[in-house]
């Protein structure tokens, strides 16, 4: 996937991430576990499809790509979360979509985001109680003091992200090993500043949470 777009956002003290890509070529994206719940707008040939993920990742996913195919990915950082909703088994719902324009969420309709008007859809789910964020496990996720038990704080980071606090940081540190090797730094200066035990175990932690070693990703970012 060739990225065409990419911005940090900040609303009412939710901190989003937007990208958005096109397909070169009919293959496969790796997606990773990041704790993070994601809306994605998916184009091809004229026709929308608006999904919502629900259930953090726990392990790494290959997902189809068709050429031409288009991607406007919005990914709420972990705390903030879509609420007034069922969840589904399956981990994502292929939300309604009118005439390509609109799709409607927990009962309300917005109007399909682009990459320039991004902000606006954002707004308006936060406006309607639909996009929330639970203080506590946002605070725990960036270091902070969340100001909550040990158990709740298990509880409400379970509850929203699918996954322990520690299993988390886990796989945060993989991906900040996956961005340090991809910068070229190598896998033991990679492995020596992020605390690892040694190199050994920094590669299953790539595999469990990136799903490739580090000979790959050094190997992908060089072609």
């Amino acid at each position: 996937m060739n990225i065409i777009g990419q911005k940090e956002l900040l609303i009412s003290n939710h901190r989003i991430s937007v990208r958005q890509t096109r397909a070169g070529s009919d293959g496969e994206d790796l997606i990773t576990p990041d704790g993070q719940w994601d809306i994605m707008v998916y184009k091809l040939c004229g026709d929308v499809q608006v999904l919502l993920f629900d259930r953090p990742l726990l392990e790494p996913v290959q997902v189809p790509v068709i050429a031409g195919q288009e991607q406007l990915i919005i990914s709420f950082h972990v705390g903030s979360y879509i609420a007034q909703i069922a969840r589904s088994d399956e981990g994502v719902q292929f939300l309604p979509v009118k005439d390509n324009k609109t799709f409607e969420l927990a009962g309300t309709t917005f109007t399909v985001p682009d990459f320039e008007e991004v902000e606006s859809t954002i707004t308006a789910l936060i406006e309607s109680g639909i996009l929330v964020q639970d203080k506590v496990v946002a605070k725990t996720a960036h270091k902070q003091k969340p100001g909550a038990s040990i158990r709740t704080i298990q509880r409400q980071f379970r509850n929203v992200t699918g996954m322990t606090p520690y299993y988390y940081a886990q796989a945060e540190r993989a991906r900040e090993a996956a961005t340090l090797l991809r910068q070229g730094k190598s896998a033991l200066a990679t492995a020596h500043d992020l605390g690892y035990t040694d190199q050994f175990h920094m590669t299953h932690a790539l595999k469990k949470f990136v799903g490739k070693t580090p000979r790959q990703i050094q190997q992908e970012e060089r072609s």
